[in-house]
């Protein structure tokens, strides 16, 4: 069975320059709600726009394993 939006947590678009983290489930919107709170609070630094988190697409991977070290499914 193949993956899709639907059965993922996150899925990432890569766009050359920049890549979009973007969530799809209810708990990955909940985590991308903290990241944007950390973020206005200047706890952490982040880049939205696009629907999601822009990421540089050389970051992607280790982002990747470190989400789904929590337990989140990306594609």
């Amino acid at each position: 069975m193949s993956a899709t939006k639907e059965s993922m947590d996150f899925w990432f678009t890569n766009h050359g320059s920049v890549g979009i983290l973007r969530p799809y489930s209810e708990r990955a919107e909940e985590w991308m709600h903290e990241r944007r709170l950390e973020s206005q609070e200047g706890i952490a630094e982040y880049t939205f726009g696009f629907g999601g988190l822009v990421v540089e697409p050389r970051y992607f991977e280790s982002l990747a394993l470190q989400l789904e070290g929590e337990g989140y499914l990306v594609g």
